[in-house]
């Protein structure tokens, strides 16, 4: 009944199952090998941040406390 519309029957078709199961083993190694490059950043990056942490805020303070005549202020 279904060739009558032209389409296969079977396992017809299905050829490429192997090459897609090679594609699909190969996207879970990489997305494995991505996720523990993630986890190994995670804490270097948490480090990073706390030592980081107030730097912004120090160097507008700093900043800031620079005493300009007047005429640069705009005044």
């Amino acid at each position: 009944m279904l060739e009558h519309y032209g389409l296969a029957t079977g396992t017809n078709g299905f050829d490429s199952f192997d090459a897609l199961q090679g594609v699909l083993t190969s996207w879970e190694e990489r997305l494995e090998a991505i996720r523990g490059e993630c986890a190994s950043l995670g804490p270097k990056l948490r480090q990073a941040a706390n030592e980081l942490s107030g730097t912004d805020s120090k160097v507008k303070s700093t900043v800031d406390s620079v005493k300009l005549p007047n005429s640069a202020k705009g005044g």
